[in-house]
């Protein structure tokens, strides 16, 4: 998946998204991989995917908590970003496996 900025999980859903097996790679040089800004209490499981981006993951702030759950992903910085994961907002519960 090529995207300029990425996937976002935003309002759009409740309940589980699965990102499984995947290259997303952000065309914008201030772009993300995989961005989640969600509704409470939903579920993002990000696993097996290579992200190439300026900003990799980013958890922001949401209404409600939600639950982020990543596994066996390689994370490539681009364009001179700094970090792999980036939290913006209340610190989100991250299962890192």
């Amino acid at each position: 998946v090529e995207a300029g900025r990425g996937i976002n999980l935003q309002n759009a859903i409740t309940g589980v998204a699965n990102v499984t097996n995947c290259k997303i790679t952000a065309t914008k040089t201030d772009g993300y991989g995989v961005r989640v800004d969600a509704k409470g209490a939903n579920v993002m499981n990000v696993s097996g995917c290579a992200i190439s981006a300026y900003e990799p993951i980013v958890l922001r702030n949401a209404e409600a908590a939600y639950t982020v759950n990543l596994s066996n992903n390689t994370l490539t910085l681009t364009n001179g970003g700094t970090e792999e994961i980036v939290v913006s907002g209340t610190t989100p519960v991250i299962n890192n496996k």
